[in-house]
């Protein structure tokens, strides 16, 4: 699913309202519920590019410990990466 996120690919809005229930009802403790929400202007979030662009180059950027190794010719390259999987044996 993340990766579908990331790219801005096409969601499916039963498997989106499914997980968000999911993760409602995980949260759903006395701390949660004194949280206060503004309401959002949906016309904003409209007009906005789906996707999370050079999302992988922002994140590692902001790892304490792979941040100190990127050097500037790297974020170019970074900013361009569409996925990351890690398979263990």
């Amino acid at each position: 699913m993340r990766r579908k996120v990331i790219q801005g690919e096409s969601l499916d809005e039963n498997d989106l309202l499914a997980e968000y229930e999911k993760r409602a009802a995980e949260l759903n403790d006395e701390d949660f519920k004194k949280v206060e929400a503004n309401p959002v202007d949906v016309k904003d979030i409209q007009n906005t590019p789906k996707g999370v662009p050079a999302f992988w180059l922002k994140a590692m950027i902001n790892h304490p410990g792979i941040g100190k190794i990127i050097q500037e010719k790297d974020r170019q390259i970074l900013m361009n990466l569409q996925d990351v999987t890690c398979t263990l044996h």
